[in-house]
């Protein structure tokens, strides 16, 4: 907690709303819940956030955790946008599929990343119909009159 937050409290002794380990005033310094120390003790000096006034109450002990450590989350914001469906009229449909392995670095066998089944759809401006255009007819064909 920095400086400008430090609670002041208003008794001379403090009770620890959580436990926690310190390493003020020694090493490896375990504090437990509940735990009773005077306003100018070490471990208070160095953890302020970590303390509550000796008079409150459960209820109020609880509020002041909640208020402290407790924060709404954060909205999950994606860092990727898939791109928009392709149009019916620029979709491409496989009549066939293609489905090949190959030996990675490690010798196992592992699909290649140009495998299709027949029904998958495309763009037909992306790389695999442009590779294999005998194995796709356009979603929508055109009309002939």
């Amino acid at each position: 907690m920095n400086k400008q937050q430090e609670p002041q409290f208003k008794t001379d002794w403090v009770v620890a709303l959580q436990s926690f380990c310190s390493d003020t005033p020694t090493l490896g310094l375990f504090v437990k819940q509940g735990a009773r120390y005077p306003v100018d003790h070490p471990v208070v000096q160095a953890h302020p956030g970590q303390f509550v006034d000796d008079h409150l109450t459960n209820a109020q002990m609880q509020q002041e955790m909640v208020k402290r450590f407790f924060r709404e989350p954060t909205p999950h914001v994606p860092d990727t946008f898939l791109p928009a469906p392709p149009k019916p009229e620029e979709t491409v449909v496989a009549i066939r599929s293609r489905v090949a392995y190959v030996k990675d670095a490690t010798g196992h066998m592992v699909p290649k990343l140009d495998n299709y089944r027949e029904g998958d759809k495309f763009h037909r401006d992306s790389f695999i119909p442009k590779e294999y255009p005998e194995d796709f007819i356009p979603l929508i064909q055109e009309a002939t009159v």
